[in-house]
């Protein structure tokens, strides 16, 4: 895109100290565990006092793994609808699913994302949350946000896209990093993995009953 590109190495073996840091900014789920942490070295370097991020964007157009499997396909779809057959109230329309990825609690932590930016004294824009783009995504199904190329509206908008090649489609950042793997050496550390879990999920949920008395 010709920006100036500057690299910002997250060190691996900061781990125990870097999780301590997490539980303070009162880091709840795995989720916010791992996707708060590369950002612990990301603000340090940054000099401007007002961040912009596209954060919440993939809420709309349901590609997470689950979303893609209910929404997907008409088989995918079919199987959502008979595993609650008997509890049709916990079905829920492509555009409940939404909202509820928009809640406050939710929104891909952005809550706790927050509370890292407040730390530097930033201020964070998030142009995607606006209602206006809410309203716009909202007006499309599953299909017609992602076929025949997955968020083929953000392409159509940009077409300097184009001058990457082929795209890969979407992946968490943690996951996609090796964030998740990373945070699993964990388990060995007494400390950390106090009431020797088997999953970072309940260590996340222990630290924050202990912490927040939960």
């Amino acid at each position: 895109m010709g920006w100036t590109f500057k690299p910002t190495i997250v060190p691996t073996d900061n781990l125990f100290d870097d999780w301590l840091t997490l539980v303070e900014l009162e880091c709840k789920k795995k989720t916010h565990f791992e996707c708060v942490f590369p950002f612990l070295y990301v603000y340090p370097y940054i000099t401007e006092d007002v961040v912009l991020t596209g954060w919440g964007a993939d809420g709309y157009f349901g590609v997470s793994k689950k979303a893609q499997m209910r929404y997907g396909s008409e088989e995918g779809n079919k199987k959502y609808h008979d595993y609650f057959e008997k509890t049709p109230h916990n079905i829920k329309t492509f555009d409940e699913a939404r909202d509820i990825y928009f809640l406050p609690e939710n929104s891909a932590g952005l809550k706790w994302h927050n509370k890292l930016v407040e730390m530097y004294n930033k201020k964070h824009i998030t142009p995607y949350l606006h209602s206006a783009v809410k309203e716009y995504f909202y007006l499309f199904n599953w299909e017609e946000l992602n076929i025949p190329v997955q968020k083929h509206h953000i392409r159509n908008a940009f077409p300097e896209l184009q001058s990457f090649g082929k795209i890969r489609k979407h992946t968490n950042l943690h996951l996609g990093a090796g964030v998740d793997k990373l945070f699993e050496s964990l388990l060995n550390n007494s400390k950390i993995n106090f009431n020797d879990r088997k999953r970072m999920m309940d260590v996340s949920k222990d630290w924050y009953k202990k912490e927040f008395k939960i």
